[in-house]
Order: C-alpha cells, then sequence, then structure tokens
C-alpha cells in the first residue's frame, strides 16, 4: 500500500533526518506516489547530505521532467553523466528528455553512448529505432529497431520490437501487416490499454470493423481501469478513452474523459497530438487546428500527424497546410 510505504518512509526520515540515503529513499516513495514536488525536495535534501549520491541527481531530474522543468531536468541528467560517465542509464534518460520534447537529432548522441556502453542491452538500439522514426527515417528506423530485438532477452522487449515495426508499417499504410505485428504485443502484453488501440486502429483501416470494434473495446475496459487507479500515464489512458468514444460515437464519454485530459498539467505534443485527433475525429476542426498549433509550438513535427490516418482530413485542409509551414 503506498500510503503505509509513504508512513514508513518519512518516519525513517524523522529518525535519520541527516543519512542521505533516507532522504533519497522517502523521494524515491514520493515520486512513485505522482508526488513530484515533494519528491523534488527530498533528491535536494540528499544531495545537500551527500553531493556524491549521483543517483539523486538522476532521479531529480525526473522530478523535474515530470513537472515540465525540462532545462532543469537535462541539467541534472548531465550532472549524473558527469559523475557517473559509463551509466548508460543516465545517458538513456537524457536521450528520452530530447526525444520527448522533439530534439530527435540531439537524441541520437545519448542514444548512440548507450549501445557503446552496454551493447547488450536493447533500449539503446530501440530507443535510436524510435528516434529515426521520429525524423520519418523509416529504413534506418527498422535497421535498429532489428538490433534491439538481436540485443533483447525479454518478454517486454519483444513487444517492443514488434509494436515498433507495427508502428511503422502503420506508416507506411500497410494496416493489414500492422495489425499483424499488435496482435503479436497484446499477446504478450494482453493487460496494457495501449497496444489493444492501436490493433483496434490498424484493423479499422485494414477494413475490419468488426475486429476493430473488439480490440477498442478491451483497450476501453484497460484504459478506464488504469483511470480509476491512477498513475503517470492518466494523459495517454484518458486520451484513449475519449479517442475510442469518438471512433464508436459515444460523445459523453468524449466530453467527460477530454475534459479530465485537458485539465491535466504538463500536457506535451504527444498529448496536444492525441487531442487534435479527438476533436478532428468529432467534427470539431476549428479545436483541431487550435490544438494542432499547441502541439508545433510544443515540438511536434510534421510526421507527427502524418503517421495519423485520422487526421487525413486534417491534413489535406489549407488551413493545417498553412501552419505546418508556419512552423517548419
Amino acid at each position: 500500500d503506498m500510503d503505509r510505504a509513504v508512513a514508513a518512509a518519512e518516519k525513517a526520515a524523522a529518525i535519520d533526518d541527516d543519512i542521505a540515503q533516507v532522504r533519497y529513499a522517502l523521494g524515491r516513495v514520493y515520486y512513485r506516489k505522482t508526488d513530484y514536488e515533494s519528491a523534488e525536495l527530498e533528491f535536494l535534501r540528499a544531495i545537500d547530505r551527500d553531493e556524491n549520491l549521483v543517483d539523486a541527481y538522476h532521479e531529480l531530474g525526473h522530478a523535474y521532467y515530470r513537472q515540465g522543468e525540462m532545462a532543469l531536468a537535462e541539467e541534472k541528467y548531465k550532472e549524473a553523466i558527469r559523475r557517473e560517465p559509463n551509466n548508460w542509464v543516465f545517458h538513456n534518460s537524457l536521450g528520452m528528455l530530447y526525444d520527448n520534447t522533439g530534439r530527435h537529432l540531439d537524441a541520437i548522441a545519448p542514444f548512440t553512448t548507450v549501445t557503446t556502453i552496454a551493447p547488450n542491452v536493447h533500449y539503446g538500439y530501440y530507443n535510436l529505432g524510435i528516434t529515426y522514426y521520429e525524423l520519418a527515417d523509416l529504413d534506418r528506423a527498422l535497421e535498429w529497431f532489428n538490433k534491439s530485438r538481436q540485443a533483447s532477452d525479454t518478454q517486454s522487449s519483444e513487444a517492443d520490437y514488434f509494436e515498433s515495426v507495427a508502428d511503422v508499417k502503420s506508416a507506411l499504410d500497410d494496416f493489414s501487416t500492422s495489425a499483424e505485428n499488435w496482435r503479436k504485443v497484446v499477446a504478450i502484453t494482453p493487460k496494457v490499454f495501449h497496444p489493444w488501440m492501436q490493433l483496434g486502429d490498424a484493423l479499422y483501416f485494414a477494413n475490419d470493423e468488426r475486429g476493430a470494434r473488439e480490440a477498442w473495446a478491451i483497450a476501453d475496459s484497460l484504459a478506464r481501469a488504469y483511470v480509476d487507479v491512477g498513475g503517470p500515464d492518466d494523459n495517454k489512458a484518458l486520451a484513449a478513452v475519449a479517442k475510442i468514444a469518438a471512433v464508436t460515437n459515444n460523445r459523453p464519454a468524449v466530453t467527460d474523459h477530454l475534459d479530465q485530459l485537458l485539465g491535466l498539467q504538463h500536457l506535451g505534443s504527444e498529448d496536444h497530438v492525441r487531442i487534435t485527433t479527438i476533436f478532428e475525429t468529432i467534427g470539431n476542426r476549428n479545436s483541431a487546428l487550435s490544438y494542432a498549433r499547441q502541439a508545433f509550438a510544443s515540438g511536434a513535427s510534421l510526421f507527427n500527424f502524418e503517421v495519423v490516418p485520422w487526421l487525413d482530413g486534417l491534413r489535406a485542409t489549407t488551413e493545417f497546410q498553412a501552419l505546418a509551414q508556419e512552423f517548419e
């Protein structure tokens, strides 16, 4: 129980206030509870007590990232790397920050470093694949995804591989092959909502509406359960429920979950693309264009819109094309 974990960690901190590891452990507990401000404070206290506690800099970077303080997060990730340059996890976190804020060219160097430091770990190869996918270099993306599979030794990394191939095939409008790969993903991770939703989309655009609706129903159930519990991916779960409601014409559910999504703090470019998709699907073109602008402004590329088949109509408008040129 998370509340008990917090209480136990706070009690330990009260007893051993001057021990850096105790403050660090309390910060980790707050972070898992998504109380990022309290986590930040505890990581700072840990560093104040022991400036050589390198993991505290890294975790502090995570806390800043979750609060939308990207410059501070980058600074702390780099400080962790400076103090422990052969820790591949630190380089990977820096690359993830760059990728998730649209700085894909910057992400190449830290991910390449991961493959050098930890050649038997699949994350560096996989994340390079994601980076080149975001750069619309699909051939190179597949090359790195294949390398990630060769280095993988777990079911979760297998799922990552099939998911990445599914995304590439969808970007190439090969929805049947995309669906085949999404089926492999849901076989490995049947309790995760995102692959089921993507399977539904692939089946829909492969002209299997019945199969699409069955997959969406499973995704909807899993995403709603996630929202009820809460967690760091609430934004993705709320967007999933709202989008599924949009494509299945359940307008009350669209309104309810979209309102909750828009009420979240620190929405990023991916969130804005998702919101654009929801508004476009329910026929609210003006709001779709408004959030497309926010997506571009927060780092989204034209490719991020091109890989969403629900947005084909929006992309064909002169208003969207002018918007894309403005942010080119």
